[in-house]
Parts: structure tokens; sequence; C-alpha cells
């Protein structure tokens, strides 16, 4: 997820109780009193309008008795919380207090200016806590909120239970986020400043998620692992992941795909099938949620052949003290292209390419021959058959003997 830019929010603040950097929010004297003090972003009419996850961290460094802050909110109006909820508004927020006796932190709900709250998360000053606001559309009859709080960044280690609050009386989409904002007047008019900071707000402006391709493994004939990595799940979060795959260098809207369901962060692997032997695949891996899809770079393999080509090498015809014919028969292609056929001869045995060679360009099956020149007199050649493919391979018939004649005067 994104990590908010504080810098691009707007603030209402006369007392001047805010300071803004790119990721962090600090608060500073901050009073249930000070009237409309908070830091917004406008995102558009019904721009949260279904599910999402809203991450921040927050920590208290000063407060007194009676303190009173709302450290997250989302509303349709602007105005503190006690504006709101005397002005018949709704909204939902994330307010921490600290009473006589506890510091905690609650989800806090307004519907048309009725007010409803979950129980409380106890927490201290002068250590950093990680919450998650989530919204859930399909749970109750309008959705549900739940507020949950971490002691690690990595949302691994949660504190206390998970409270939810049911959302009333209509199904609610709002414009503003905020974070943080004041109180307004206290309702018996204590008045405990605070001071402390919030930072790092992720799941606000709709993205895609972000993955990464690592190189394809496990190749054989008709099967590959594609390898990818997921960095970030997007907002919404992420309902689809795997990778797509083509014969063409642009597999982004190929139909052939896995599909391994709502990612998490970490590495994946999706199992390529239905592969022809020894063709060249793209890949690419890929990540969906209702914002769009996004992917990894592309990668190429080949997959392993089935079948080589067959050629035999045949017995040496015309053979004299310097000349021969070579006999040769392509038997089958395999899984390649044939592009030319020939014979390799040499003293030694096993000859290849790099020694003497007759070369026909054809990808002819069936039989052939070849001239085999300059030989040395009464001497003894070994002789095979060969095939080269389209994708510079050869490929070698059995070994046959020819010995040269004497040349007699």
């Amino acid at each position: 997820m994104a990590v908010e830019n504080f810098l691009l929010y707007t603030e209402s603040d006369a007392s001047n109780r805010l300071t803004e950097t790119s990721s962090r929010v600090t608060f500073t004297g901050l009073s249930p009193n000070d009237d409309n003090t908070y830091l917004y972003r406008d995102l558009g009419v019904d721009y949260f309008n279904g599910d999402f996850e809203h991450r921040f961290a927050f920590r208290l460094t000063s407060l007194a008795q009676w303190a009173w802050l709302k450290l997250w909110a989302m509303t349709n109006d602007l105005d503190d919380y006690v504006g709101l909820r005397d002005g018949g508004k709704s909204g939902f927020f994330i307010s921490y207090s600290r009473t006589l006796t506890s510091l905690s932190l609650r989800l806090w709900q307004l519907d048309s200016g009725a007010v409803s709250a979950t129980s409380g998360v106890n927490f201290s000053s002068q250590t950093t806590y990680y919450v998650k606001v989530t919204r859930v559309e399909s749970e109750g009859t309008y959705g549900k909120i739940y507020l949950r709080v971490y002691s690690d960044p990595g949302f691994s280690s949660q504190i206390g239970t998970t409270f939810s609050i049911n959302i009333q009386t209509s199904k609610k989409d709002f414009r503003y986020v905020h974070a943080p904002m004041s109180y307004g007047t206290l309702f018996d008019g204590n008045n405990g400043a605070t001071g402390g900071y919030v930072e790092n707000l992720e799941g606000i402006a709709n993205s895609t998620g972000s993955v990464t391709a690592q190189d394809v493994s496990a190749i054989a004939q008709t099967t590959a692992t594609g390898n990818g990595t997921v960095l970030d799940v997007g907002t919404p979060t992420a309902t689809q992941h795997g990778h797509k795959w083509d014969t063409n260098s642009s597999p982004y809207s190929s139909a052939t795909k896995t599909e391994l369901g709502v990612p998490t962060i970490g590495a994946f692997t999706s199992n390529i099938t239905g592969l022809t032997p020894y063709r060249t695949y793209w890949v690419v891996p890929y990540i969906t949620n209702s914002f769009g899809t996004s992917y990894g770079v592309v990668k190429s393999f080949m997959t392993l052949a089935d079948s080589d080509p067959s050629v035999t090498t045949e017995a040496l015809t015309d053979v004299t003290y310097q000349s021969a014919t070579g006999n040769g028969t392509v038997v089958n292609a395999g899984d390649f292209t044939i592009e030319e056929h020939g014979h390799v001869w040499s003293t030694l045995h096993l000859p290849t390419i790099d020694d003497d060679s007759d070369t026909t360009i054809s990808g002819a099956l069936g039989a052939y021959t070849s001239s085999l020149t300059s030989l040395l007199v009464n001497t003894v050649y070994f002789v095979r058959a060969y095939v080269k493919t389209t994708t510079d391979l050869y490929f070698y018939g059995n070994e046959v003997e020819l010995a040269t004649s004497a040349n007699l005067p």
C-alpha cells in the first residue's frame, strides 16, 4: 500500500497545533477544546464506497488527564467531532481518551448525530502502536467496521481483542479522511492537552498491487513453474494473482493463466501446463484488484524437446584414393525444424561439424548423398551423417568407417 503524503493534506489549525512532513503529522499541545483543528484530504463524493483497510501508526509523547482526540476519521463534512455530532452528521472515528483511570483506544460511529462506540484497547504513552481500520461491506445489514491494534509494524502481534461496530440505519459512503481531528468542546469542561503523532497512513488512494517476476524453473517438455513475488496487495486488496503465458512476447492479454486467488505479501508459484515441447514461451506475473491489474516483467523460456531428429549413416560408395560418396537418411525431424543436412568426417572417432564436412541446405526428410573430397591416400576415416535445426542444434547419425585406396602408378 502507498503511504499518504500529508504535505498534500489541508489544515484547519487556527491554534497552530499541527506540523506535517510527508509521512507524519505531529500534534503539540492539542486540547479537547481546540475547535476545528484537523488535517484532511478530500477524495471526492462517495470515494469510500465499499470495502477498505486503512493502516497507520501513532505514538503519544505527552498527555494530561481528560485528554480526548480523534487519531483517524472518515466523514462527509468538515468540522471537529462535536460540531459533526451536534450538526447531525455521520462518520467513523478512531479515538483515544485518558480519564482518571485509563488510557484507551476506541472505535466510534456517528449516525446522523447518534453516537455508538466499542469498548477500548488499553495502551501506554511513549510507545508506538499500529492500527488497522477495516470496513467489510458484506457483513451485517449495511456493513461492519473493525478495529485492530498491534505492537509491531508487520501487524502480526495483536494487542487485545478485535473490536467491531455495525454500520447503522443505512449504507454510508464518505468523502474526507482525517488524521488527526480535535474533539471540540469537552462535555464537562476538562481540558487535557496532548502531544504525539500519526504516521504512515496507508490504504487511502486506490492503487493496483505490485508484483515482481523471477526466472521460470522446473522446465520440462509440457510443463514449467512460474515464479513471482507480491510486494503490495493494492487498495482495495487484490482479489486475484498468478501468471499469464503465451507463445508471443506480449502475454498480457492471454487467456491462458493461473488464478491463485487473494494474494499475500511474499513469493508465489504457478503450475504452467499444456505446453508444446521445444517451444519458446513468454510468461508474466499479474495481480488484480477492482482498480486494475499490474504486471511484473516478462520472462521467456523454452520447453524441452520431447523427441530429437533421427538421421542414419549408410555405407559409403564410389570410394577412390581421394574421394567417396556419403549416404545418409533423415528419418524424422522430431520436435524440431531441420534446415540442413550433410556428412562430417575425420581421421578420429566421432567427427563433428568442426571437422571436414559437406553440407546441403534442405529440410527434406529421406535419403541424401554428400561428396567427400580431398581425402588422403590409403587412410582410414570415420564418417557420420548429420542434420542442423533452425535453432542451430546439430544431431548426428551412427559412425561408419571409410578406407581410401592406394594411389597406384
